[in-house]
């Protein structure tokens, strides 16, 4: 079972998905050309479906499932970890 949105709020580089399992997911807002064009009162009026399974702008026609937050934000949070881990290897070898 995934967890579904209960909420979701708004800076101006980013936005947090609250869900149903006490976790959140921040979610840079260049990930999504459309609300990070948009203004703050725009993002602000996101509606989360019945199921909590995704977010939709009415304004924007835009529509964006928390599964694919949560899969992007699991690929995303790796590929930071590897960058790390790539710098930490490289300082190491500079080091000898």
């Amino acid at each position: 079972m995934s967890a579904k949105a209960t909420d979701a709020s708004f800076d101006e580089t980013s936005f947090t998905v609250h869900l149903d399992n006490g976790s959140a997911l921040r979610v840079p807002l260049d990930w999504f050309p459309t609300p990070r064009a948009a203004t703050p009162g725009q993002r602000r009026d996101v509606r989360i479906s019945a199921s909590g399974a995704g977010l939709h702008w009415d304004q924007l026609n835009e529509d964006i499932s928390v599964s694919g937050l949560m899969h992007d934000a699991e690929r995303w949070h790796l590929e930071e970890r590897l960058k790390s881990v790539d710098r930490a290897v490289k300082i190491e070898a500079d080091d000898l």
